[in-house]
């Protein structure tokens, strides 16, 4: 039975975010993209009209997603601790994904595309902020915390999970990696 046309552009945009987050753009092969869907190059060009088109359809749902998913952590019923701790598993998982090449690529040959996606940055740091807010008021955090750099330290952890060679050497799971960080700065070092 052939796939509707919705069901045909989400097998192609999940494969292509697989293979632009793997690879970046000057690695994003529109033929190769086409032989591990099995479908014709023909097919792909008809619901997306250029490699970039397609490149950036991806990337703007992989982001829409994740902040999605962040936006129901937020407005969920659990603690702020929780809400915290799911929010950072998140961030860090989605852009410990991310392969170094796909940014530069973006930086060097879509600077405006670049630029733009700092907005996506602060999208993240909005919402951690909002649960910091939430849990200074209620208690569970200590106010002034600098939601700017908790999310760059969750991003941080996210580079430590993208890492496999780390991982390997260090004989470290990526769950044993993103808890003992999370340990780390939910209670820090002093006893």
């Amino acid at each position: 039975m052939p796939l509707k046309e919705d069901e045909r552009t989400a097998r192609i945009l999940d494969e292509a975010e697989r293979m632009a987050v793997s690879r970046g753009f000057r690695r994003f092969n529109l033929d190769e993209l086409a032989r591990r869907l099995r479908v014709s190059k023909k097919t792909v060009y008809s619901l997306f009209p250029s490699k970039e088109e397609l490149f950036f359809a991806a990337l703007n749902r992989r982001a829409s997603r994740l902040l999605r998913r962040l936006k129901e952590v937020q407005e969920s019923g659990a603690g702020s601790r929780d809400k915290l701790y799911l929010a950072s598993e998140l961030i860090a998982r989605d852009l410990g994904e991310l392969d170094g090449r796909l940014l530069a690529d973006l930086q060097e040959l879509f600077p405006d595309f670049y630029v733009a996606s700092k907005g996506y940055f602060r999208h993240l740091t909005r919402c951690v902020s909002a649960i910091l807010d939430e849990g200074a008021r209620n208690g569970d955090f200590r106010e002034g915390v600098n939601p700017v750099l908790l999310t760059r330290l969750f991003q941080g952890i996210g580079d430590y999970l993208g890492d496999r060679e780390f991982l390997e050497r260090n004989r470290l799971s990526m769950d044993a990696v993103y808890a003992g960080a999370m340990d780390l700065l939910m209670r820090g070092v002093l006893k």
